[in-house]
């Protein structure tokens, strides 16, 4: 009796793994097929365990079907429980006897016992956890032992041997499949979840326009994960499997380890960009670093999002080209000239040098603009600042304010002011012999002249708009001696113009 029993148990653990194996395969795609599937296996199960039950007289047999049932009931619910319940009924009727009703009573209970337990779980009245189970299984059993008293023909001593063995195998293996297929299930469930996340992951990765990489402490690339939406990265020799420090510059891999270093040390995200050389040209790159919690056994890691920037870089390029430079000649116009001019003012000073302010004005140009027009006027400045620029030398500035007058900005002159007015002197003869030179314009050469005005400074005792003022005046005599000509900053010319000014805002 002990050996049939032992059998019963063991065909129990065999239906753990079909029914496994279903979930498996079937759950996620054919939820009603997983159903069925699932009823067969439990009804197959109770069969099976008809076949070789313990026979206490023709007509009468014990087998394992009340557990079957009731799991069926927990595990499978209504439909796979009512379709056991048909196949483990109609095939205890063909074998009919004695017992048959009895047996058919012992089919509709433990489905019923089944499903109240799987509603009792629903409602959090309890769990599928070892006591209840047990508690299921006694009575389960208990119940399927009472009623074969029904029986005339049955004697309690022939109970009295069936329920020792049975209640001390019976139960305990209804705890053991109840667990079993317990941990099935969770174990579906948690990879029918972990497959949503993965495929939620997949989405909102494939929705992001950027790049996600892992690399690892040393730089190399562990992970790269790549949105076809996004942009093309594929000329991008650092996401391939190599360690990224190669692949940049000496200074672009020192502060890509520094950055990942940081990460690691201090969990907190990091943030850097980058140029890099690709087959379509130079890419500029924003890299967000976030630590990745790795088994302590490998090697550290980081998440990095690489976005092309590139575009940005150019938006901000061309913003700032708007903001500081003039957009005819590229060259600074007085903002960045004014800003340059204040450090100039203050390198000066820290080192005891001189430095010169030209204010250059173009003699000629209102004629040549308004008898040729303005398209030949805009290329008669462009060329006139390629003279100026090529003039100077590469630490000085050419500016230009607006129309046809432009600024350039000497540094680091000598200490005495004798030779620092010689130096200007030259440079500006120079420029007078630049731009007075012909102009090949419209199919024809043009002539101009310029009127230059020179003020020196020397340390930051005069402000940058004061010095303006002073080249300007100093520009202006030269205009009004000939043109064509240079002339320094004397105060006597302030002072006669501040005389003139009082003449003619005296009274009448």
């Amino acid at each position: 009796m002990a050996l049939t029993l032992l059998q019963n148990a063991a065909l129990l653990l065999s239906l753990c793994w079909l029914l496994g194996f279903t979930l498996h395969h079937w759950a996620g795609k054919y939820p009603t097929a997983t159903h069925i599937l699932t009823g067969l296996w439990f009804g197959g199960a109770c069969v099976v365990g008809l076949m070789v039950p313990f026979t206490l007289e023709p007509g009468v047999i014990y087998d394992n079907r009340a557990t079957v049932l009731s799991m069926a009931g927990i595990f499978g619910g209504p439909l796979a429980a009512v379709i056991a319940g048909i196949m483990a009924g109609g095939y205890r009727l063909w074998l009919g006897g004695a017992g048959s009703y009895i047996g058919l009573f012992n089919i509709a209970v433990p489905l019923l016992l089944g499903l109240g337990f799987r509603l009792g779980c629903e409602r959090g009245w309890w769990k599928i956890d070892f006591w209840p189970l047990l508690t299921l299984g006694l009575i389960l059993h208990g119940l399927a032992l009472l009623s074969l008293l029904a029986l005339p023909s049955v004697t309690s001593l022939n109970i009295g041997q069936l329920a020792l063995p049975t209640l001390l195998i019976m139960p305990l293996a209804t705890v053991m499949v109840g667990l079993l297929l317990d941990d099935l299930s969770r174990r579906h469930l948690a990879q029918k979840a972990l497959r949503a996340s993965e495929a939620r992951l997949s989405a909102i990765t494939r929705a992001i326009p950027d790049l996600l990489l892992v690399i690892d402490e040393e730089g190399r690339n562990l992970e790269v994960v790549s949105s076809g939406a996004g942009p093309d990265f594929a000329s991008c020799h650092v996401l391939s499997n190599e360690c990224a420090h190669q692949a940049l510059s000496p200074e672009d891999s020192e502060r890509l380890r520094a950055t990942i270093q940081l990460a690691l040390t201090s969990n907190v995200p990091q943030a850097l960009e980058f140029p890099y050389l690709t087959e379509d040209g130079q890419k500029f790159y924003d890299v967000h670093i976030q630590r990745l919690e790795t088994p302590a056994d490998s090697k550290r890691a980081v998440v990095a999002v690489l976005r092309d920037i590139t575009l940005r870089k150019t938006a901000e390029e061309r913003i700032q080209q708007l903001a500081f430079y003039d957009l005819l000649t590229n060259l600074p116009n007085r903002r960045l000239l004014l800003d340059r001019l204040q450090q100039a003012l203050a390198t000066s000073a820290r080192r005891g040098c001189h430095g010169a302010l030209m204010f250059i004005d173009l003699d000629n140009f209102k004629h040549i603009n308004d008898a040729h027009g303005h398209p030949v006027g805009d290329l008669f400045l462009q060329q006139a600042a390629q003279r100026l620029c090529s003039g100077v030398r590469g630490s000085d500035t050419v500016a230009r304010l607006g129309g046809d007058e432009f600024v350039v900005m000497l540094e680091e002159l000598d200490s005495q002011p004798e030779v620092a007015v010689e130096q200007a002197q030259l440079i500006g003869d120079k420029l007078l012999a630049a731009l007075a030179t012909p102009y090949p314009l419209a199919d024809e050469m043009l002539y101009s002249s310029a009127s230059i005005g020179i003020a020196l400074f020397c340390g930051a005792d005069v402000s940058a708009e004061e010095l303006m003022k002073r080249a300007d005046l100093s520009m202006y005599e030269a205009k009004n001696n000939g043109k064509n000509a240079l002339r320094f900053y004397d105060s006597a010319l302030q002072d006669d113009l501040q005389q003139q000014l009082e003449l003619e805002n005296g009274p009448p």
